[in-house]
């Protein structure tokens, strides 16, 4: 007999949606003799998958092993029911700012330097964005010298400065380096406390950039995101989570930040609601796999407590 288990947050990864690109990463995994063997376990066991999107469940179905879409466990930090909401009014202030020519204060999710190179053209219009206004330059990966760098530990070193040549040549913003130092020591931020990150969070007006989760932060601490599609996984996590969205073709547009605000929509009523929904998802894959779930996911899913008769396993609560 197996004990119940509950996996959340599958995805895998492609550098579109497309049909095409499903046709690849299928026949890719089909020759990876642990791919097959996690699929036959999945198939043969008694587990209940929550996948990040529509991509991920496509392809886990064309070797028979069925999901339900959950998104990502962060769409669900915050337990307000009303966040959708809040952010919709933050969104039309923020509009209303830039329309006036008002100061704002943005969070760039940085790129890592090992990134594509579209990815890194998005970046490089980040920067250039974030000096004409104000805000924080966030890195969530990069390696040591983005850490020594967003940390402050950058000491000059003939070491230092040679790594520091290798990242600038990645990570290109077109001004000496003297210049390049004064962004870092300004702008950089690296956290190692996500509450640290929600604070500075809160003084902000948008974050914008291609990390997901760091947006999905921002979102989940009432600050509204814009995220850089750049691969299906963005795609498909901000389809399932309703973070707003643009590809990177229509972000490297000569457009302002105004004119990429307005590109975007957001529906508060309906975040609120399919994060409702997915609260009652989750809630009802625990049950049945008899975890309690937390009063906060309760709550959010709007019952106080779970029993075999509330809980529903149906994907048409995931709308997309």
């Amino acid at each position: 007999m197996h004990c119940p288990i509950v996996v959340l947050g599958i995805g895998t990864q492609a550098p579109d949606s497309s049909e095409s690109s499903l046709d690849k990463i299928s026949s890719d995994f089909s020759g990876n003799s642990g791919f097959r063997d996690l699929m036959s376990f999945f198939r043969e066991s008694y587990v209940q998958i929550g996948v990040r999107g529509r991509f991920t469940q496509s392809l886990l179905a064309r070797f028979d092993v069925p999901s339900v879409i959950s998104g990502c466990p962060s769409f669900l930090l915050n337990s307000s029911p009303n966040l959708g909401q809040v952010l919709a009014h933050r969104l039309q202030l923020l509009r209303s700012k830039l329309d006036a020519v008002q100061p704002i204060r943005i969070c760039v999710t940085a790129c890592s330097p090992f990134a594509s190179s579209h990815e890194l053209a998005t970046d490089k219009k980040l920067v250039d964005i974030l000096r004409k206004h104000s805000g924080i330059y966030v890195q969530q990966s990069g390696g040591e010298v983005a850490i020594e760098l967003a940390a402050q530990r950058f000491t000059g070193s003939g070491e230092d400065i040679e790594k520091l040549s290798w990242y600038e040549s990645k990570l290109k913003f077109g001004v000496p380096r003297d210049e390049y130092l004064e962004f870092w020591a300004k702008y950089a931020r690296i956290y190692f406390d996500v509450d640290a990150w929600r604070d500075e969070l809160s003084g902000c007006d948008l974050s914008i950039g291609g990390r997901y989760h760091g947006n999905a932060l921002a979102m989940q601490s009432g600050v509204p995101a814009i995220e850089i599609a750049h691969d299906s996984r963005t795609e498909e996590l901000c389809t399932s989570t309703l973070i707003p969205f643009v590809s990177v073709s229509d972000f490297l547009v000569d457009r302002n930040l105004s004119e990429v605000l307005h590109l975007v929509q957001f529906d508060g009523e309906k975040y609120d609601k399919v994060r409702r929904d997915r609260a009652n998802l989750l809630c009802g894959l625990f049950a049945r796999a008899g975890i309690q779930p937390s009063c906060s996911l309760s709550d959010l899913a709007g019952f106080k407590r779970y029993t075999d008769s509330t809980i529903s396993l149906s994907a048409e609560l995931v709308p997309l």
